[in-house]
């Protein structure tokens, strides 16, 4: 009893086939010229065979008429692919195909060929009850097509488009301009869809977009599909148009599963119009189509505006970040699914052994209820970012399965805050991350059952909370879980003494957050050069962002700051400046233990490499850095160099990885959401076209959503407004401070973090409103070259002073002092000012930092209007770039030398040699 073997048989020049990256179902063989070809194909089999080949030709180059007919004729071939369309005529039954552009589909195509041959002649055996035979051709059949299916995976898009009330010309026509206007975004390699892309036809060229999509769409709920059709496109456009009705059902099913618009990135959909929209049908198009949708907003965008819509923006942007993500997630879904299905009985993985009558199709349908319990693609978003959330603060949280509320003494504990109950353990975990994300300190009161549970099912989300009592009857059973957990302050039975516990924790936090936010208030301001009006705006409105203006008149005081962080930098990274900052963090906490506690474990693992992790946990020293260089203490930051150095060159090394590793585009948005005063909100609009310097560390999120977020919650304050700062990043800037995703060092990873390195410069551009049904403004703001600032400053600079220089007064003092016999006053000879070659190096460094800071007082050399910068010594100075002796006080010059001023008593400065004078003039 002889058997089949399918041989694919790929004929071709060795170009051709060395080309050609081809996954093959079967063993297979080379034809390199027709002669081969047909020696191949038409040889006989001895009689001895029990293993008769049948062939599937792939020609990758043109044959002559000859041989393709020899190759028609010949009954061992089942079937010929070729590249030339005209070999595929109908008369040519064994040419059903040609070979696809697309090579995995054609390895589909294929596959399907051959396991329809092996079914085929199962059938045959089956008549003639030949069943071991037929049972190694299903066999083969089945695992055929289990192989194909391994290396098939859904096919995601960055936007799909699905159509409404268009026509098929407004849908080509509007797909051609959102992918110029893609391009032009920075987005070359955009994959764009249509909704019948995903849809399978009898169109054999038609690729297949979803693994086992025949038996997916034959066999499962259709809103099943739609799902995993938008999980495959977060980003969906619904087109409009000038037609009376909705031709596709698909596009009806899709647009009722809708929510929410323009809302979540990883589900973000809208409404477009590409040509004119009669206004009968525009304005009345919910009761001509919509009466059943759950979307309530309805107005379309058109495709003119859409490229400077920034949620479309921010939503494309995260569609290209989560593309391999939402494939392997549906791909997995599709083969969970058919396992199941196979399991079930809902699908034959081979063709029953006998012949019998063909059920009705709606028989092996799965059941709608089962589809939708078992197969639905949850939002991989745990965050409900529609949910609204109070401002920063305390969050108290009691979760128990019985208990709904509280009594009078556990109120009073926490007022002014209430308790929020939860007996769902899920819900109780949305609402945690909401409130983390919201900076909240929370307290969690948990019974024993429900917070074993909590801690097992969310341990991450769990270690960000510090404070959680076990309130439950029975003390003794849950000593064995608990004591893993650090965090959890202990177990109660009754709620004196667990009053007693909550009470100095709860006071401990609701003084601390309000003496830092008294201090923020005081310590958060601008500093600008333009005018001296500005301060007092300082005064009477709280800064969130320590910003300083350049003023092209005024600009030394803002590039001395720049020569700050420069200098900084600079200095030399020693085991004595670590030393010296541990030192200080225990002098400024010195009375709170618990922080203490928290600066010995820094200083015993700390490591410069980790300087990132630290800066983002909630701990005393985020807020200590944030406080030093929003009031620019130079004093503090020089105490606090070596961290700040550390966060700076790493936050530089993993910004050159980035831009190394990765093909960033040349445009990036970046986003910070936060409410601001009124009257700062009117000093931004004054400072349009003006660049800024932002004294911290920038922290900014590559989601639009996210930033939102942090301003939707809600806020009594009438004073305050709620703001978006879009921040335009340009990767071909070569001289600028560094920035980068720290995403992987922070507890919250899907919040995408963007931090800027302090001294980050950028151009405010303009003050423009969201959109037209959002009214939170958002500030613009643009990267700028260092460089081009430099030029700026050099060019205003050389028309009044030349380049700054500092005169060393100190080493001409001490020169007079120890020879001359001018008479200074005798109570001063004693004074050490040592030369700066000779200060020792913590001094020199501070001496430096107050220079580049602009804290050393400054005068022009009377003579030749050199800038000179005095940091120790006496008023007798000497002006470095012309030689010119003079008295800093009163400015008389001399050619040599002016400490005799100091001694006539009728001079203005008499016994005033080492009297400080004012510091400008």
């Amino acid at each position: 009893m002889a058997s089949f073997e399918p041989i694919v048989v790929l004929y071709g020049s060795s170009k051709s086939i060395s080309v050609i990256n081809l996954r093959l179902p079967v063993s297979f063989v080379i034809a390199s010229d027709e002669a081969t070809l047909e020696d191949l194909t038409t040889s006989n089999p001895q009689l001895s065979d029990i293993c008769l080949q049948r062939y599937f030709v792939i020609l990758l180059e043109a044959v002559s008429d000859e041989v393709l007919e020899h190759l028609e004729i010949n009954h061992r071939i089942q079937v010929i692919y070729s590249q030339d369309a005209s070999n595929c005529a109908s008369g040519r039954p064994k040419l059903h195909r040609l070979i696809n552009k697309q090579l995995q589909q054609f390895t589909l195509d294929l596959t399907a060929d051959i396991v329809h041959f092996f079914t085929i002649e199962g059938e045959k055996q089956t008549k003639l009850e030949r069943l071991d035979l037929v049972k190694v051709y299903y066999r083969q059949a089945r695992l055929l097509k289990e192989w194909a299916m391994s290396f098939v995976k859904a096919e995601p898009c960055h936007i799909l488009v699905i159509p409404l009330n268009c026509s098929r010309e407004n849908l080509h026509s509007a797909k051609e301009r959102i992918q110029k206007l893609c391009i032009n975004l920075g987005y070359p390699s955009i994959i764009i869809r249509t909704l019948d892309n995903y849809i399978p036809s009898n169109n054999e060229e038609k690729s297949c977009l979803l693994p086992y999509s025949q038996a997916l769409f034959n066999h499962e709920h259709p809103q099943y599909i739609c799902e995993l059709i938008k999980k495959l496109s977060p980003l969906r456009l619904y087109l409009y148009g000038n037609d009376e009705f909705i031709s596709s059902g698909w596009s009806n099913l899709m647009i009722s599963s809708e929510t929410h618009v323009m809302e979540d990135e990883d589900n973000w959909c809208s409404f477009i119009e590409n040509e004119y929209i009669d206004d009968e049908i525009k304005w009345n198009f919910r009761s001509l189509f919509g009466e059943k949708w759950q979307i309530k907003r309805l107005a379309p965008i058109n495709l003119t505006e859409l490229n400077k819509h920034l949620r479309f923006q921010s939503a494309l942007r995260r569609a290209y970040k989560t593309f391999s993500h939402r494939q392997f997630e549906v791909t997995s879904k599709i083969f969970e699914w058919y396992d199941s299905c196979i399991r079930e009985g809902f699908l034959h993985i081979e063709p029953k052994l006998s012949i019998q009558e063909k059920h009705e199709t709606e028989n092996n349908k799965i059941p709608a209820i089962v589809a939708y319990s078992k197969c639905i693609v949850q939002n991989p978003s745990s965050f409900d970012y529609h949910q609204k959330t109070k401002s920063k603060g305390i969050s108290c949280i009691w979760l128990d399965e019985i208990l709904n509320s509280s009594n009078n003494y556990l109120d009073q504990i926490i007022e002014p805050f209430q308790w929020h109950f939860f007996d769902n353990v899920l819900q109780c975990i949305s609402y945690i991350e909401n409130q983390l994300r919201e900076q909240n300190e929370i307290f969690l009161i948990a019974s024993g059952t429900l917070g074993y549970e909590l801690f097992l099912t969310a341990y991450r989300l769990m270690a960000a909370i510090r404070y959680v009592y076990i309130y439950c009857s029975q003390l003794g059973l849950q000593g064995n879980w608990i004591k893993y957990y650090r965090q959890i302050r202990g177990v109660f039975n009754d709620s004196l003494t667990l009053g007693e516990k909550l009470k100095p924790d709860f006071e401990q936090i609701y003084q601390s957050q309000h003496e830092e936010n008294s201090e923020e208030q005081s310590v958060l301001e601008i500093t600008s050069e333009k005018s001296t009006s500005l301060k007092s705006i300082d005064d009477q409105t709280l800064i969130s962002i320590p910003i300083i203006v350049y003023n092209p008149e005024q600009p030394h005081e803002f590039m001395a700051h720049q020569r700050t962080i420069d200098t900084l930098l600079c200095l030399p990274h020693t085991d004595e400046a670590h030393a010296i900052m541990i030192e200080e963090f225990r002098r400024i906490y010195s009375d709170n233990e618990a922080t203490l506690a928290e600066i010995d474990i820094f200083a015993q693992t700390y490591h410069s490499n980790s300087a990132i992790q630290w800066y983002t946990r909630d701990s005393f020293l985020f807020r200590l850095i944030n406080k030093v260089l929003r009031s620019s203490d130079v004093e503090m930051m020089f105490k606090l160099r070596y961290f700040l150095t550390d966060l700076y060159v790493q936050l530089d090394d993993l910004y050159k990885q980035t831009r190394t590793l990765y093909n960033t585009p040349k445009y990036e948005k970046l986003y910070r959401g936060q409410l601001i005063s009124k009257t700062e909100f009117e000093y931004f609009k004054q400072l349009q076209n003006h660049i800024i310097s932002i004294n911290t560390f920038l922290s900014t999120t590559a989601s639009l959503q996210i930033a939102l977020a942090f301003v939707n919650g809600s806020w009594n304050n009438i004073d305050f407004i709620p703001i978006v700062f879009c921040i335009e990043t340009n990767s071909y800037v070569q001289h600028k401070r560094p920035y980068a995703n720290i995403s992987n060092f922070s507890i919250y990873r899907d919040e995408e973090e963007v931090l800027f390195a302090m001294g980050s410069l950028f151009r405010i551009q303009s003050i423009e409103k969201l959109d037209r049904m959002n009214n939170i403004p958002v500030i613009y703001l643009q990267m700028i070259d260092q460089q081009e600032l430099d030029e700026s400053y050099g060019q205003s600079h050389s028309k009044t002073i030349d380049r700054p220089a500092i005169c060393s007064s100190t080493n001409f003092c001490d020169l007079s002092i120890k020879t001359c016999s001018i008479p200074c006053k005798v109570d001063f000879i004693n004074v050490k000012y040592e030369p700066f070659s000779q200060m020792e190096r913590e001094q020199k460094d501070r001496v430096l930092l107050k220079n580049n800071l602009g804290e050393l007082p400054y005068k022009h050399c009377p003579k030749c209007r050199t800038l000179i910068e005095k940091y120790a010594g006496c008023n007798a100075m000497k002006c470095t770039q012309c030689g010119t002796a003079f008295c800093w006080r009163c400015s008389l010059m001399h050619d040599k030398d002016v400490h005799y001023h100091y001694g006539e008593k009728n001079s203005p400065c008499y016994n005033q040699c080492f009297d400080e004078a004012s510091n400008t003039q």
